[in-house]
């Protein structure tokens, strides 16, 4: 039935024998390539963006940390206030001092996360979420990130320092 109605639908200019057995093998394989094909956008387009969470977010920030793209970093952060290119050039430079003080971030590891409703924040949801870093030197600190979702969107709350 399903192959009658793709067909019906792509293919009304063809002439189908829908009893020959070659037939079948053809219109199977056709709805099975697109039962494929459609899977996998349905799985490329749902993955979701690191921003749908605070963890996700403080993962794609430190991924960028890590392989020294401050300037990537600056933007999942939020400001109160309209920033400039050359603020936010400048803020990526000072990312790239600070981190780079012990030869460079190696690793991270995500420790906790805890999230503050709107309804216990005033309106605005709020999370912390605890990270413990590796650095190149072998140094090791934990540090608290403070994120916030605004337009929907969870962002670094860059008002807040750890």
């Amino acid at each position: 039935m399903a192959a009658k109605i793709f067909f019906s639908i792509f293919a009304p200019s063809i002439i189908i024998n829908l009893n020959s057995k070659k037939m079948k093998k053809l219109q199977l394989f056709l709805v099975a390539i697109c039962v494929v094909a459609f899977a996998a956008f349905a799985a490329c387009s749902s993955s979701g963006s690191s921003s749908d969470s605070s963890k996700g977010v403080v993962k794609e920030y430190l991924d960028y940390i890590k392989a020294g793209k401050f300037d990537k970093a600056v933007n999942l952060f939020y400001f109160k206030e309209e920033t400039s290119q050359a603020e936010l050039k400048g803020l990526a430079a000072k990312l790239e001092e600070g981190y780079g003080q012990n030869g460079g971030l190696v690793k991270y590891e995500i420790i906790s996360e805890e999230i503050k409703k709107a309804e216990e924040e005033g309106g605005i949801d709020k999370a912390k979420v605890v990270v413990k870093l590796y650095y190149k030197d072998g140094k090791e600190e934990e540090e608290t990130i403070t994120t916030i979702k605004h337009n929907g969107k969870w962002k670094i709350d860059f008002s807040v320092k750890s």
